[in-house]
Protein backbone atom coordinates (compact mmCIF):
# COMPACT_ATOMS: atom_id res chain seq x y z
CA UNK A 1 0.00 0.00 0.00
CA UNK A 2 1.28 3.47 -0.92
CA UNK A 3 2.23 5.59 2.08
CA UNK A 4 0.41 8.93 2.44
CA UNK A 5 2.35 11.84 0.99
CA UNK A 6 1.95 15.43 2.17
CA UNK A 7 3.13 18.68 0.63
CA UNK A 8 4.57 20.96 3.31
CA UNK A 9 5.09 24.72 3.15
CA UNK A 10 7.36 26.64 5.51
CA UNK A 11 8.69 30.20 5.59
CA UNK A 12 12.12 30.08 7.27
CA UNK A 13 13.66 33.36 8.39
CA UNK A 14 16.97 33.71 6.46
CA UNK A 15 18.78 35.87 9.04
CA UNK A 16 17.83 33.57 11.92
CA UNK A 17 18.75 30.50 9.87
CA UNK A 18 22.20 31.86 9.07
CA UNK A 19 22.74 32.80 12.73
CA UNK A 20 21.84 29.26 13.81
CA UNK A 21 23.73 27.42 11.06
CA UNK A 22 27.11 29.20 10.86
CA UNK A 23 28.36 28.41 14.41
CA UNK A 24 27.41 24.77 13.90
CA UNK A 25 29.32 24.47 10.63
CA UNK A 26 26.22 23.98 8.48
CA UNK A 27 26.89 27.02 6.33
CA UNK A 28 29.86 28.99 5.02
CA UNK A 29 30.40 31.86 2.65
CA UNK A 30 30.39 29.83 -0.57
CA UNK A 31 27.63 27.29 0.05
CA UNK A 32 23.88 27.59 -0.48
CA UNK A 33 21.26 27.23 2.25
CA UNK A 34 20.44 23.61 1.40
CA UNK A 35 22.56 21.93 4.05
CA UNK A 36 21.60 24.47 6.72
CA UNK A 37 17.90 23.89 6.04
CA UNK A 38 18.40 20.11 5.98
CA UNK A 39 20.13 20.26 9.37
CA UNK A 40 17.50 22.54 10.92
CA UNK A 41 14.60 20.44 9.60
CA UNK A 42 16.14 17.20 10.85
CA UNK A 43 16.93 18.72 14.27
CA UNK A 44 13.36 19.94 14.66
CA UNK A 45 11.23 17.33 12.89
CA UNK A 46 13.30 14.15 12.61
CA UNK A 47 11.63 11.70 10.20
CA UNK A 48 8.88 14.26 9.57
CA UNK A 49 11.38 16.61 7.92
CA UNK A 50 10.47 17.44 4.29
CA UNK A 51 12.63 15.53 1.81
CA UNK A 52 12.92 16.30 -1.02
CA UNK A 53 12.30 20.01 -0.77
CA UNK A 54 12.68 23.13 -2.90
CA UNK A 55 13.37 26.71 -1.80
CA UNK A 56 11.93 29.69 -3.61
CA UNK A 57 13.20 33.20 -2.99
CA UNK A 58 10.52 35.90 -2.84
CA UNK A 59 11.86 39.43 -2.37
CA UNK A 60 13.75 39.18 0.94
CA UNK A 61 11.94 36.06 2.16
CA UNK A 62 12.26 32.39 1.34
CA UNK A 63 9.58 29.73 0.95
CA UNK A 64 10.28 26.03 1.42
CA UNK A 65 8.05 23.44 -0.26
CA UNK A 66 8.66 19.75 0.20
CA UNK A 67 7.22 16.29 0.64
CA UNK A 68 6.79 14.19 3.77
CA UNK A 69 5.68 10.55 3.65
CA UNK A 70 3.10 11.01 6.42
CA UNK A 71 -0.45 12.37 6.62
CA UNK A 72 -0.77 16.15 6.84
CA UNK A 73 -2.29 15.98 10.35
CA UNK A 74 0.70 14.01 11.65
CA UNK A 75 3.13 16.54 10.16
CA UNK A 76 1.31 19.47 11.76
CA UNK A 77 1.21 17.71 15.14
CA UNK A 78 4.95 17.00 14.93
CA UNK A 79 5.62 20.64 14.06
CA UNK A 80 3.59 21.81 17.06
CA UNK A 81 5.57 19.52 19.39
CA UNK A 82 8.89 20.61 17.83
CA UNK A 83 7.99 24.28 18.26
CA UNK A 84 7.19 23.64 21.93
CA UNK A 85 10.42 21.72 22.56
CA UNK A 86 12.53 24.43 20.94
CA UNK A 87 15.34 22.23 19.58
CA UNK A 88 15.64 24.92 16.91
CA UNK A 89 14.81 28.58 17.73
CA UNK A 90 11.22 29.36 16.65
CA UNK A 91 12.27 32.09 14.22
CA UNK A 92 14.54 29.79 12.20
CA UNK A 93 11.82 27.66 10.57
CA UNK A 94 8.61 29.39 11.73
CA UNK A 95 7.10 26.00 12.56
CA UNK A 96 4.05 27.65 14.13
CA UNK A 97 3.05 28.73 10.60
CA UNK A 98 3.60 25.38 8.88
CA UNK A 99 1.09 24.33 6.21
CA UNK A 100 0.59 20.71 5.15
CA UNK A 101 -1.76 19.24 2.55
CA UNK A 102 -2.20 15.56 1.77
CA UNK A 103 -1.40 14.72 -1.85
CA UNK A 104 -3.62 12.41 -3.97
CA UNK A 105 -3.38 8.75 -2.99
CA UNK A 106 -3.78 7.63 -6.60
CA UNK A 107 -2.49 9.17 -9.81
CA UNK A 108 -4.17 8.74 -13.19
CA UNK A 109 -2.16 7.34 -16.09
CA UNK A 110 -2.24 9.72 -19.04
CA UNK A 111 -3.02 12.76 -16.88
CA UNK A 112 -1.04 15.87 -17.79
CA UNK A 113 0.53 18.16 -15.16
CA UNK A 114 2.59 21.33 -15.11
CA UNK A 115 5.72 21.05 -12.98
CA UNK A 116 8.65 22.98 -11.58
CA UNK A 117 11.85 21.51 -10.21
CA UNK A 118 15.36 22.48 -9.18
CA UNK A 119 17.88 19.85 -10.21
CA UNK A 120 21.56 19.00 -9.99
CA UNK A 121 22.14 17.48 -13.47
CA UNK A 122 25.35 15.55 -12.84
CA UNK A 123 26.79 12.18 -13.78
CA UNK A 124 29.46 10.21 -11.97
CA UNK A 125 32.85 9.59 -13.51
CA UNK A 126 34.17 6.21 -12.43
CA UNK A 127 37.96 5.80 -12.77
CA UNK A 128 38.83 2.62 -14.67
CA UNK A 129 39.84 -0.26 -12.45
CA UNK A 130 38.89 1.50 -9.23
CA UNK A 131 36.14 0.83 -6.73
CA UNK A 132 35.74 4.56 -6.06
CA UNK A 133 32.35 6.11 -6.76
CA UNK A 134 34.15 8.77 -8.79
CA UNK A 135 33.47 12.48 -9.08
CA UNK A 136 30.31 14.35 -9.95
CA UNK A 137 30.52 15.96 -13.37
CA UNK A 138 28.17 18.45 -14.99
CA UNK A 139 26.06 16.40 -17.44
CA UNK A 140 26.62 18.99 -20.16
CA UNK A 141 30.39 18.86 -19.67
CA UNK A 142 30.26 15.07 -19.73
CA UNK A 143 28.52 15.08 -23.11
CA UNK A 144 30.96 17.62 -24.48
CA UNK A 145 33.90 15.46 -23.46
CA UNK A 146 32.56 12.70 -25.70
CA UNK A 147 31.40 14.95 -28.54
CA UNK A 148 32.95 15.24 -31.97
CA UNK A 149 33.67 18.49 -33.85
CA UNK A 150 32.76 21.79 -32.22
CA UNK A 151 29.68 22.22 -34.38
CA UNK A 152 28.32 18.94 -32.95
CA UNK A 153 28.56 20.08 -29.32
CA UNK A 154 25.19 19.76 -27.57
CA UNK A 155 23.53 22.91 -26.25
CA UNK A 156 23.75 23.04 -22.46
CA UNK A 157 20.02 23.59 -21.91
CA UNK A 158 19.18 20.72 -24.25
CA UNK A 159 21.43 18.41 -22.23
CA UNK A 160 19.69 19.37 -19.01
CA UNK A 161 16.24 18.82 -20.53
CA UNK A 162 17.35 15.40 -21.77
CA UNK A 163 18.82 14.54 -18.35
CA UNK A 164 15.51 15.40 -16.69
CA UNK A 165 13.45 13.53 -19.25
CA UNK A 166 15.48 10.35 -18.73
CA UNK A 167 14.94 10.44 -15.00
CA UNK A 168 11.24 11.11 -15.29
CA UNK A 169 11.01 8.13 -17.64
CA UNK A 170 12.84 5.80 -15.24
CA UNK A 171 10.48 2.94 -14.32
CA UNK A 172 8.02 4.58 -16.72
CA UNK A 173 6.97 7.09 -14.06
CA UNK A 174 6.27 9.99 -16.44
CA UNK A 175 6.94 11.35 -19.91
CA UNK A 176 8.38 14.81 -20.40
CA UNK A 177 6.25 16.85 -22.82
CA UNK A 178 7.87 20.30 -22.63
CA UNK A 179 10.54 21.95 -20.51
CA UNK A 180 11.90 25.48 -20.17
CA UNK A 181 15.06 26.34 -18.26
CA UNK A 182 14.15 29.22 -15.93
CA UNK A 183 17.51 29.58 -14.20
CA UNK A 184 20.94 28.08 -14.76
CA UNK A 185 24.04 28.70 -12.68
CA UNK A 186 26.84 27.00 -10.83
CA UNK A 187 26.55 26.69 -7.06
CA UNK A 188 28.53 25.08 -4.27
CA UNK A 189 26.92 22.65 -1.85
CA UNK A 190 28.35 21.84 1.56
CA UNK A 191 28.56 18.27 2.83
CA UNK A 192 29.78 17.39 6.28
CA UNK A 193 31.13 13.91 7.09
CA UNK A 194 28.94 11.46 8.99
CA UNK A 195 29.50 11.65 12.75
CA UNK A 196 32.61 9.71 13.66
CA UNK A 197 34.22 9.98 10.23
CA UNK A 198 37.56 11.74 9.87
CA UNK A 199 36.93 13.23 6.45
CA UNK A 200 36.92 17.01 6.14
CA UNK A 201 33.90 19.05 5.18
CA UNK A 202 33.45 18.90 1.41
CA UNK A 203 32.50 21.78 -0.86
CA UNK A 204 31.08 20.46 -4.12
CA UNK A 205 30.54 22.82 -7.08
CA UNK A 206 28.13 21.89 -9.82
CA UNK A 207 25.21 22.90 -12.04
CA UNK A 208 22.13 24.36 -10.36
CA UNK A 209 19.17 24.39 -12.77
CA UNK A 210 15.51 25.31 -12.33
CA UNK A 211 13.14 23.94 -14.97
CA UNK A 212 9.43 24.43 -15.54
CA UNK A 213 7.36 22.41 -18.00
CA UNK A 214 4.69 19.78 -18.53
CA UNK A 215 4.64 16.01 -18.13
CA UNK A 216 2.26 13.10 -18.48
CA UNK A 217 1.87 10.41 -15.83
CA UNK A 218 2.60 6.94 -17.21
CA UNK A 219 2.80 4.46 -14.34
CA UNK A 220 0.85 5.81 -11.32
CA UNK A 221 2.74 3.82 -8.67
CA UNK A 222 6.14 4.72 -10.13
CA UNK A 223 5.05 8.36 -10.33
CA UNK A 224 4.08 8.36 -6.65
CA UNK A 225 7.50 6.93 -5.79
CA UNK A 226 9.16 9.63 -7.92
CA UNK A 227 7.40 12.42 -6.03
CA UNK A 228 8.28 10.92 -2.65
CA UNK A 229 11.88 10.13 -3.53
CA UNK A 230 12.86 13.06 -5.74
CA UNK A 231 15.10 13.32 -8.79
CA UNK A 232 18.87 13.00 -9.05
CA UNK A 233 21.57 13.83 -6.53
CA UNK A 234 21.41 15.91 -3.31
CA UNK A 235 17.70 15.32 -2.83
CA UNK A 236 17.95 15.92 0.91
CA UNK A 237 19.49 19.35 0.40
CA UNK A 238 17.11 21.32 -1.81
CA UNK A 239 17.35 19.53 -5.17
CA UNK A 240 15.09 17.09 -6.99
CA UNK A 241 11.70 18.11 -5.60
CA UNK A 242 9.01 17.91 -8.30
CA UNK A 243 6.27 20.48 -7.64
CA UNK A 244 3.01 20.05 -9.56
CA UNK A 245 0.20 22.31 -10.75
CA UNK A 246 -2.75 21.89 -13.13
CA UNK A 247 -1.80 22.32 -16.79
CA UNK A 248 -1.39 25.92 -17.81
CA UNK A 249 -1.00 27.32 -14.29
CA UNK A 250 2.75 27.79 -14.81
Amino acid sequence: MTRPLSLVRLQPEPTALVGWAVPRGYLNGVSDLGYALHAALKAALGEMAPQPFMVRERDRTIELLGYVAHPAEAVQEAAAVAAALGAVPPSVLNLARIEARTMPANWTAGRRWSFETRIRPVVRSRPAGRASRGQELDAALWQRLGAGPAEDLPEREAVYRQWLGERLAAKRAARLIAAEVLAMRSSTVLRRPIEGEKRAVRRIPGPDVTIRGELTVEDPAAFADLLAGGIGRHRAFGFGCLLLAPPGVW
